[in-house]
């Protein structure tokens, strides 16, 4: 009876657990409503969209459409959910080629401003307040830091200016970085400091620099989707001597292709997208390789094309006779943001054990003379 009792109170235990926990992890999930409603004068009645810009992926052949409506004498408005905040733009490309640049966040959101300036329209909110802050320190900076870049040019070959010049540029760069360093420590909690901490990867910024501002941050923000992604960015640079994670892919007939396969062979990965011209100026050199070692290498093409038609035909029109693959999610393949892939064509090379041993990125040499060193004919 006694441990009949034990049994019925472990059983419970474990079942409030199950409940605390599903609990804990549907409200880390859970969404948030938002909506906005803007005025834009002179708009009149336009189709305008509300477009994601897909800040935390480098790789977009073109940015998402999250909602469109049509304005009514300029007036617009628009309603959704979102799990996390997001950098997104107002568009209005039949009458403009400006746009308004803010953060989505939850609550209600009020955008006014007129046609003629669209970018330079008000948003309110405490996330668009911030970034209004931050968007001040390249205000400030860029103009001046622009102007000596052409002066440099300028002056590049008159040895005493074009040493001043220098100067003063890599001062004006010491203070932007310094002072976006202040805005990071000051706003640990601000989707803001996410967006800026990601953008030092573009920005070539040390490792350890990017970490260092990382670790700023609030552990919500550093354990949100887009925080992940930068995680994930910093993990996979560390990791490029080791090896890469496992992944896994549909082919142009529908089968799965799994890194599994790829083991005990080096092998050759081709990230490219049919709409990338240089991509395209690639390929005979791995149709020349496939045809140099046969089956005595892998090679496998990863298109970051969103568009599957499109890399179907080119596959089609091209020959592409070896493993391919395209999940429609361009710059939000997992494979892409491990390795930190911010332009195509990028190729790298693993041997039979999984180890990077080549990337195109780093490497001086192309990847057939890189071959040569490690095939024996």
């Amino acid at each position: 009876m006694i441990i009949l009792l034990t049994i019925q109170i472990f059983m419970k235990l474990i079942i409030l657990f199950l409940f605390v926990f599903c609990l804990q992890v549907t409200h880390g999930q859970q969404v948030k409503p938002y909506h906005i409603q803007g005025h834009i004068k002179n708009l009149d009645n336009n189709m305008v969209y509300l477009i994601d810009l897909g800040a935390f992926y480098f790789l977009k052949e073109k940015d998402l459409v999250l909602d469109s409506c049509m304005s009514k004498n300029g007036y617009f408005e628009f309603k959704g959910n979102i799990s996390e905040n997001k950098q997104c733009a107002i568009e209005v490309p039949a009458v403009t080629n400006q746009y308004l640049v803010f953060i989505l966040e939850k609550g209600h959101i009020s955008i006014t401003g007129e046609l003629t300036s669209l970018y330079r329209g008000k948003v309110d909110g405490i996330e668009n307040s911030i970034f209004k802050q931050s968007g001040e320190i390249s205000r400030h900076y860029v103009p001046l830091i622009n102007n000596l870049a052409d002066s440099l040019l300028k002056y590049k070959d008159v040895g005493n200016k074009s040493n001043d010049f220098r100067l003063r540029y890599d001062s004006l760069i010491s203070s932007m970085n310094y002072e976006r360093e202040k805005f990071i420590k000051k706003n640990p909690n601000a989707f803001v400091s996410l967006l800026l901490i990601n953008e030092m990867f573009l920005r070539n910024f040390s490792l350890n620099y990017i970490r260092d501002h990382f670790n700023v941050l609030s552990n919500t923000l550093k354990s949100s989707p887009s925080g992940m992604i930068v995680q994930k960015r910093l993990l996979g640079i560390n990791i490029k001597k080791n090896i890469l994670e496992e992944f896994s892919g549909t082919d142009i007939n529908g089968h799965i292709i799994n890194s599994d396969k790829y083991k005990g062979k080096v092998t050759i990965i081709d990230f490219w997208a049919s709409w990338c011209l240089p991509c395209i100026e690639k390929l005979p050199v791995l149709h020349n390789l496939n045809e140099k070692y046969g089956d005595r290498i892998n090679i496998l093409s990863i298109s970051l094309d969103r568009n599957i038609n499109s890399w179907k035909k080119a596959v089609e029109h091209h020959n592409i006779t070896w493993d391919n693959f395209c999940d429609g999610f361009a710059g939000r393949n997992p494979l892409v943001i491990q390795l930190n892939i911010k332009a195509i064509p990028r190729i790298i090379v693993i041997n039979k054990d999984g180890l990077l041993i080549y990337d195109s990125e780093r490497n001086d040499i192309e990847v057939d003379e890189f071959m040569e060193t490690i095939m024996e004919i």
